[in-house]
């Protein structure tokens, strides 16, 4: 049999952080996040390439056109480096059919890639460097009165 153990008169213990303390636990915490990520080979230049990829994404890099005008699916050992990292996800549709007297067995295979969000990119991009879209500018000026007045210049010169 074994024992058991038991505490009796648990007492809840909470500790008050100072307001200088928190900030010392959040830049901690920030800052071993931060080396855990640099470690891992996140740093702005490799976040960058991998954006650039993305942006400047070509659909002549996973697809070719032969000369029947068939277009075939570059396989990935074929793309140039890097490319096959753009790509989100991939789909095959494969149909096997034979003909009526069993003679021959037709196989039609279907590759769908989809690559990540182009768009998306360049708006993380536009958004890192602070460009942006010109702002509108709303001028309110009360026409006639302006024409008035240039009306009025115009009289005082002659």
């Amino acid at each position: 049999m074994k024992a058991k153990k038991t505490l009796k008169n648990k007492k809840k213990v909470t500790k008050k952080v100072t307001p200088q303390r928190e900030d010392e636990i959040v830049k901690e915490v920030l800052s071993s996040t931060q080396e855990a990520f640099k470690k891992a080979g996140f740093t702005a230049e490799t976040i960058a390439e991998e954006l650039a990829l993305i942006a400047f994404s070509d659909l002549a890099d996973y697809v070719s056109i032969d000369d029947g005008g068939a277009l075939q699916a570059i396989p990935f050992e074929e793309m140039k480096k890097g490319k096959s990292r753009v790509v989100k996800k991939v789909r095959e549709k494969t149909t096997i059919t034979e003909n009526k007297d069993g003679s021959h067995i037709f196989k039609n295979s279907q590759i769908e890639y989809e690559l990540h969000d182009k768009l998306g990119a360049i708006r993380d991009v536009i958004g890192v460097l602070g460009l942006k879209a010109p702002e509108k500018i709303e001028v309110h000026t009360n026409i006639a009165e302006e024409l008035e007045a240039a009306r009025q210049r115009v009289k005082g010169r002659k």
